[in-house]
């Protein structure tokens, strides 16, 4: 992750983009269409992955991620996110500019504290919305081509 030039943290974030648009097309579609043809969310949630989450979600919260992050691997950062993005998606929907987007995403922690922590981890980590790891590994792929 942390090997120069970083190459992964790059990938992981386009493959992070295309679960985006896959999962969450309207977000998807505001960040991509309506702020200006470029997706705001590298800025924000490059650490988040570089930090598995220590400075954007309570305690609580990221333990639930780390728990799983050993139970099941790395794709679970992207099931965080995911869930992340889709419990701020209301708000990210009214942001008119890439800044705001940053913004509200730089906030999140405080945003989360008022996220029950189960309600959290059924997003997240629900059967219904599990991220397989097929998945990422294919669109990595996809995205290291391009």
């Amino acid at each position: 992750m942390f090997k120069s030039p970083m190459t992964t943290v790059q990938a992981d974030q386009m493959v992070l983009e295309e679960l985006v648009a896959r999962r969450l097309p309207r977000l998807s579609a505001h960040l991509r269409l309506k702020l200006g043809g470029a997706a705001p969310l590298a800025p924000a949630t490059v650490s988040w992955f570089l930090t598995l989450f220590v400075d954007c979600l309570p305690e609580p919260h990221r333990l639930r991620v780390w728990d799983m992050l050993f139970v099941h691997g790395y794709s679970v950062v992207f099931q965080a996110c995911l869930a992340i993005l889709e419990l701020n998606q209301p708000a990210l929907l009214l942001c008119a500019t890439p800044m705001a987007v940053y913004a509200l995403l730089q906030n999140v922690r405080s945003i989360m504290e008022h996220v029950d922590v189960d309600d959290f981890g059924d997003l997240a980590f629900g059967k219904t919305r599990s991220c397989a790891v097929s998945e990422i590994g294919l669109v990595r792929q996809q995205a290291c081509l391009l």
